[in-house]
Order: C-alpha cells, then sequence, then structure tokens
C-alpha cells in the first residue's frame, strides 16, 4: 500500500510538471501590475515634462515680450503678464505665479531690481540684490528678469507622488533702449 501511495504520488508529479495549462494566465496575472505602473508612470513623466516645458516656454516669452518696450506702464506689464495664462494651457495658471523684472547693474557690477511687477505674487522689492551670472554681467546695463513658477500636481497619483514644484528664470537684454523706463 505505500508503495501504490507513493508511485500515485510520482504519477501526480509527473502529470502536474507536464500540465502547461494556465501557465499564461499566471504569468500574465503576475507581469500585469508591472505594465500597468509601467505604462502609468511614463504617462505621468511626460505630463510632468510637458508642464516643465510650458514653464520654460512661458518663461522666455514674458522675457521676450517685455524686452520689445522703450517705455512700459502698469497696464503693459499687466498684459504681458495675462499672456502667460494663454501659454500655460491646459495647465491651470492660478496654481502657478511670474514675475517681471528690470534688473540694473551699476559701474561697480551690483545687480538690483529698478522695477518689478508679479502675477499671482508679489513683485520683487526695487532696490534688492539679485545675483546675476559673471558672464552676463556688463557694468551700466539692464537686464529683463522673468521667473515662472508653477505647482504641478500629477493627475490620480498625488497622493502618491506629492506634487512637483517647477520653476524657470530668463534673463534677457533689452532690445532697442539701454534700459526699459517704466511710468
Amino acid at each position: 500500500m505505500a508503495i501504490s501511495l507513493l508511485q500515485r504520488f510520482a504519477n501526480w508529479l509527473r502529470v502536474a510538471r507536464d500540465d502547461n495549462r494556465g501557465v499564461a494566465l499566471t504569468e500574465f496575472a503576475i507581469t500585469a501590475p508591472v505594465l500597468i505602473l509601467l505604462y502609468l508612470g511614463s504617462y505621468q513623466l511626460c505630463s510632468a515634462l510637458t508642464a516643465q516645458r510650458k514653464v520654460t516656454t512661458t518663461a522666455r516669452a514674458l522675457t521676450d515680450l517685455a524686452t520689445q518696450y522703450q517705455t512700459v506702464s502698469d497696464s503693459d506689464l499687466a498684459s504681458v503678464l495675462n499672456a502667460s495664462v494663454q501659454i500655460m494651457a491646459p495647465y491651470d495658471m492660478s496654481s502657478g505665479s511670474a514675475v517681471i523684472s528690470q534688473i540694473s547693474i551699476d559701474n561697480a557690477g551690483v545687480a538690483t531690481v529698478a522695477w518689478s511687477r508679479g502675477l499671482n505674487t508679489s513683485a520683487r522689492m526695487v532696490g534688492s540684490p539679485v545675483i546675476v551670472p559673471a558672464s552676463i554681467a556688463q557694468a551700466n546695463t539692464s537686464l529683463v528678469l522673468s521667473e515662472v513658477r508653477y505647482q504641478y500636481d500629477p493627475q490620480g497619483t498625488s497622493i502618491i507622488l506629492g506634487s512637483l514644484s517647477l520653476h524657470d528664470e530668463v534673463l534677457m537684454a533689452p532690445r532697442t533702449v539701454r534700459s526699459i523706463t517704466k511710468v
């Protein structure tokens, strides 16, 4: 009897070893969650990269628009800043902020804020110091600085990943004048 039980168990092992039914289903059950997470992760990564690209494009466009003025008023700056809402679309600019400032560099090479205006945030303080890269800081010149910040919340995974703080800034010299006058 012990031998027949042992033979039955050996036969069952042989049959189980040769039985391929359900292997594909088991492999799919193991790999499907990994593939789904990989797909969703790549979607979130692409979406975050697109948002960062929008932030960079917005900063460049704001600086480009502001540097075309010879004189600028508060309403001109408000119009330029409001363009950021259109540039950032489909991302909601209420989750972000933008600041345009003119930076004046004196003959000693000290850079300070000459004028500033913000959207969804306060402007830089006039007269406050600014660090300008040495490669573009020339005495007795002015630069326009645009700063854009955006709080990106991943769709559906913000609880797991949290939000990302995206930021970019662009410095450009005024195009037609040495310094843009604010009226």
